[in-house]
């Protein structure tokens, strides 16, 4: 089990050199036209998440069979637009958690015991309020295919695949499907940390400012397996490993509570 969250601008979290990131990377490289790669190497080891200064998420309200609903779109935020033979145009999209689909009940368990902050992100984006601990992971899970995005890893000398589901920041939730994309978003793990992230890059010439940021969500299906995003050998090394360890474990910081709150010991939803 994996999670992660991106860390400060600018602070270094890789020590590997350019040469050797294309390397530990090259079967997931492949994917990516080679202009961004240099950029996308230092995005990650500096941890630089600029997409909101290029991509925003537009909410509206709509009225559907008499019901108020958000309507949630990505557009272009750039007045520049965002070129395509920019070697910037490359950016990375944060996965606040990510989970094998069969975790995801005790992996929420997990975060209730903990009293997590991304309980409450959770509760915000899924409109979920419940106080009961059970009816809430109940909701959550019920709720969690409208939001999350999901994609597989193939294990080598084995063709069944791994899903995972994942929760992203909110602007790599709402990239909506087009069968004529301007948008690329694939997903790419980085083998120094075992980080998870959504890339995304422009496949027109130029999308202008205020242009639906759009991508193909079949995108994979198209490709033959050996030409997944994973390296295969490297990707089983580190399945192994996380499996190895059962212990969910958390990035997020966590919350100072004071002496008289009760912290939970355990969540037992058994019937």
């Amino acid at each position: 089990m994996v999670q992660s969250t991106g860390t400060a601008k600018k602070k270094k979290v890789s020590t590997i050199s350019y040469e050797q990131f294309v390397k530990m990377h090259k079967s997931q490289l492949t994917l990516i036209p080679k202009l961004y790669w240099r950029s996308l190497y230092e995005k990650i080891t500096f941890s630089i998440f600029d997409i909101n200064k290029n991509i925003k998420v537009e909410t509206k309200q709509i009225t559907y069979a008499n019901e108020v609903k958000k309507q949630m779109t990505a557009r272009v935020c750039n007045k520049n637009g965002i070129r395509q033979d920019d070697p910037q145009s490359i950016f990375l999209i944060q996965h606040l958690i990510h989970y094998y689909a069969v975790e995801g009940r005790e992996l929420l368990k997990e975060l209730i015991v903990n009293r997590d902050p991304l309980l409450t992100y959770l509760k915000k984006l899924m409109n979920v309020n419940d106080t009961d601990a059970c009816t809430f992971i109940d909701n959550i899970l019920s709720e969690s295919w409208k939001y999350a995005i999901s994609f597989q890893i193939k294990s080598k000398g084995n063709k069944k695949s791994l899903p995972i589901w994942s929760i992203t920041q909110q602007v790599g939730m709402v990239i909506k499907h087009s069968f004529d994309p301007n948008f690329q978003m694939i997903t790419f793990r980085y083998l120094n940390s075992k980080r998870i992230y959504s890339i995304i890059f422009p496949i027109k010439s130029i999308v202008n400012y205020g242009d639906e940021v759009t991508r193909d969500y079949s995108y994979f299906e198209k490709l033959n397996y050996d030409q997944l995003e994973f390296n295969a050998q490297m990707q089983q090394k580190h399945i192994d490993q996380d499996n190895e360890s059962s212990k969910l474990t958390n990035s997020f910081s966590s919350l100072n509570y004071s002496s008289s709150e009760k912290q939970p010991k355990k969540v037992d939803c058994s019937r």
